[in-house]
């Protein structure tokens, strides 16, 4: 057992990689790698030795502590790993019967002496791992700490004491996560009473209530929620949800109309697929045709960025294409290709100048980014603004569009050879695409079967 045990320590000292350093690319393998090795330390406590795990889990905990110089974790995923790290030490130790207040006690520890943030927020993932008692642990110390920190602060302390105001701040946001984690609203507003309320702590309280399925209190706070926002609050705990929230509970509550013309009026603002989505939710069965109109309708109001996804989701194209001939080339340029492309692909057939325009933007906005490893996209896009142009019997704005082209972007050597072969209809591409030729080997494959 011993060497075994020895042995789990070489394989976790050997997949930390000490002394190489890990590349932004390298991270991910990496991590994976890290994840088998903890994967066989939990496998301990499924087999009764929870004991060994501990060790184990804490050995490893300090080594990716000693590595974290000598990786690039931009992407995040080794400290995710690491949090992670700290949730299966907590599990090990429970499956153990460790001392709560130990438990809670260490991982407090480490908290406060974290240089790297592994443990910032740690506790919105340690609430779900802890069992009872290693919540009701938890929260009785760092309650008491926000006793000591919050009496401290009354004394004035905290003028001169920075580290004291982020404890007391820190105490604060962890007993509102074991709060809302134990589904009690009770304590969550009297902490709120004593530090403040925000739209946030309004959208929390409200949840919570309305898991108890407790409509009408929920939708109190939820009320008082937007009044604070409206009243324009702007601090780092407002609220999204709340309007949401609030038609959720008109619905639940049986005010099905108020729901609806909430939901209106948001759709109004914004028209958009999402909030197009939301009002259908309460709109009756037999009036969906006529809101339908309405909200198409609507649509016309809003901005040609946000109502793209939206007249493609309902197969609006001329109105799409009314929106896209009204809008100037400068301001298609500056939409993004993820709505534009699609959008273009759906206009090609029955609105073949507006989906030359588009794909005009799609290339133009290409060379003014001089992004050159997506030249060979542009000149793909301006192949297809070409075959469109000449469909609608627009060769004028073909003719305008080259000169534009060659007169802006002459000295994109990189770009012009093959922009030159698209003007002149030569074949620019050699080599069929690649999803043409992954196609035709599935084709392949489905032939040679059998």
């Amino acid at each position: 057992m011993v060497c075994a045990h020895h042995d789990l320590e070489q394989i976790i000292e050997g997949s930390l990689r000490f002394g190489y350093f890990i590349g932004y690319r390298d991270t991910f393998s990496f991590v994976e790698d890290l994840e088998e090795v903890s994967a066989r330390i939990g496998g301990l406590i499924d087999s009764g030795e929870p004991e060994r795990a501990v060790g184990l889990y804490e050995l490893f905990i300090g080594g990716c502590y000693a590595k974290v110089e000598e990786i690039d974790d931009s992407g995040g995923s080794f400290g995710t790993f690491v949090e992670g790290l700290f949730c299966r030490w907590i599990l090990a130790r429970q499956a153990a019967n460790a001392d709560a207040s130990e438990t809670a006690e260490i991982l407090i520890s480490w908290m406060d002496k974290d240089p790297y943030g592994f443990c910032y927020t740690i506790e919105q993932e340690a609430v779900k791992v802890f069992d009872r008692p290693g919540l009701a642990a938890f929260e009785k110390l760092i309650y008491d700490r926000f006793e000591s920190t919050a009496e401290s602060i009354d004394l004035g302390e905290s003028v001169t004491n920075q580290e004291l105001a982020y404890l007391n701040r820190r105490s604060v946001e962890v007993l509102k996560t074991i709060y809302e984690k134990r589904q009690d609203p009770d304590s969550y507003i009297r902490i709120c009473d004593r530090t403040g309320l925000t739209p946030k702590d309004c959208e929390v309280i409200a949840g919570i209530y309305r898991k108890h399925r407790k409509y009408a209190e929920a939708l109190d706070w939820v009320e008082r929620g937007i009044e604070m926002e409206d009243e324009g609050y702007s601090g780092r705990d407002s609220s999204y949800q709340l309007d949401r929230m609030k038609r959720k509970l008109f619905a639940k509550l049986g005010r099905r109309e108020e729901a609806l013309e909430s939901a209106w009026s948001s759709y109004q603002q914004h028209p958009s697929t999402f909030t197009y989505e939301e009002l259908m939710e309460y709109v009756p069965g037999a009036q969906r045709a006529e809101w339908r109109l309405r909200a198409v309708d609507a649509a016309g109001q809003g901005s040609l960025e946000s109502v793209i996804d939206l007249y493609l989701e309902l197969d609006e194209l001329d109105r799409l294409a009314d929106q896209v001939r009204k809008a100037n080339d400068e301001r298609l340029e500056r939409i993004s290709h993820y709505l534009t492309e699609p959008a273009a692909e759906k206009l090609a057939g029955p609105f073949p100048e507006m989906a030359a325009r588009l794909y005009r933007a799609l290339g133009v906005r290409i060379l003014a980014a001089g992004k050159s490893k997506y030249y060979h996209a542009a000149l793909r896009h301006f192949e297809e603004a070409k075959r469109c142009y000449q469909e609608a019997g627009r060769e004028d704005l073909w003719d305008a569009l080259v000169a534009d082209v060659c007169r802006d972007h002459k000295r994109k050597y990189t770009f012009m050879p093959g922009f030159e072969k698209v003007v002149a209809g030569e074949e620019v591409f050699t080599e069929r695409p690649f999803s043409d030729r992954v196609h035709q080997m599935w084709e392949k494959r489905g032939r040679n079967r059998g």
